[in-house]
């Protein structure tokens, strides 16, 4: 019998980006700087075929998305079945060519949080999107169980996150605004994918620079 074992070892492997990211680290380390210098120049050369091979399906996407609305067909939009897909999701997030905006991606996300929210009796409002950070308040009744509000701290970040990750930080503020006492505290995500460029190289990123964690910290 063969069927446990494959299934083990493909939970075991690595997530692409980090191997992407292990094997950058090895070139950085050549010890010979022509050896270095050509593999870096083949890593930009790949990185700009298949981001240019992705910006011409988004533009063959969008195209046939606006035929298919102007004949009023009904099916899923097919942009959402590419960006489902969490790799190839990155890799758009990677090259700018992400089809929904941070704002309406994080704004989706709270929409769908927002009756988990109010079945523990809070009240969840996006403050701001600015430089790559979120702002949020939570507030309510549920500021008086600390369990509540743990829990929740925990559903907003990784439903935030799971829609924007290509964030650069989540900022949770916390009080009841009628009693006029806000709690203001900063909650880091924890970062374990984040598709973006690294600097100065032009060369791919899957991990973010933060290790990955579940760190918070209270205001």
């Amino acid at each position: 019998m063969s069927g446990g074992a494959p299934e083990h070892q493909r939970r075991q492997e690595p997530h692409p980006a980090q191997e992407i990211e292990r094997l950058l680290a090895d070139i950085e380390r050549l010890p010979d700087p022509h050896a270095r210098a050509f593999a870096e120049e083949l890593v930009r050369a790949l990185v700009a075929l298949y981001g240019e091979g992705l910006r011409r399906i988004v533009e063959l996407l969008t195209a046939v998305e606006s035929t298919r609305r102007l004949a009023s067909a009904v099916a899923p939009p097919l942009l959402d079945l590419l960006t489902s897909d969490e790799l190839v999701a990155s890799l758009l997030l990677l090259h700018d060519l992400y089809p929904v905006p941070l704002k309406e991606r994080v704004e989706r996300a709270l929409e769908e949080l927002r009756p988990v929210v109010q079945g523990h009796g809070g009240e969840l409002v996006l403050l701001s999107v600015a430089d790559g950070v979120v702002s949020l308040r939570l507030s309510g009744s549920c500021r008086g169980c600390p369990a509540s509000v743990q829990y929740l701290r925990q559903r907003i970040e990784e439903a935030v996150y799971r829609a924007a990750p290509d964030l650069s930080g989540l900022e949770i503020e916390e009080g009841d605004e009628e009693a006029g006492t806000p709690v203001r505290g900063k909650t880091p995500l924890p970062v374990v994918f984040v598709p973006r460029r690294r600097g100065g190289g032009g060369s791919p990123a899957g991990v973010g620079a933060e290790e990955p964690g579940t760190g918070a910290r209270g205001g």
